[in-house]
């Protein structure tokens, strides 16, 4: 019997992000996901991941910032290589809008400090 085809798809986070072309390289990818704050919601629970090897499957949701933004994407499909453009654009959705993260204004300076 072929388990395969019982099996749910699943990619590893690092290889999906490099085919949505977050990155411009799987290792860029995988360093990325080790050092940085990656948060997958599955079934309503959401974990931080720090392994590239961590599995993802349709219908996960994973965020994460990116430079100043925070980036939030739905697992739509997997491919099996890295495509073009308009194929990476169809395996994920993005939750609205890729909002810049916002920090605390800086504290005015008084002009005895100048």
């Amino acid at each position: 019997m072929n388990d395969d085809a019982d099996r749910e798809p699943s990619r590893r986070i690092d290889k999906w992000l490099w085919c949505v072309r977050r990155f411009k390289t799987r290792s860029l990818a995988a360093k990325f996901v080790s050092d940085a704050s990656v948060r997958v919601t599955r079934d309503g629970v959401t974990q931080r991941i720090d392994k590239p090897a961590y599995c993802l499957r349709e219908g996960d949701e994973v965020s994460f910032i990116l430079g100043e933004r925070l980036i939030i994407m739905t697992v739509v499909a997997f491919a099996e290589r890295r495509g073009a453009p308009a194929l990476a654009r169809t395996l994920f959705a993005e939750k609205g809008k890729m909002t810049p993260v916002v920090a605390a204004p800086p504290a005015p300076v008084c002009k005895a400090a100048r």
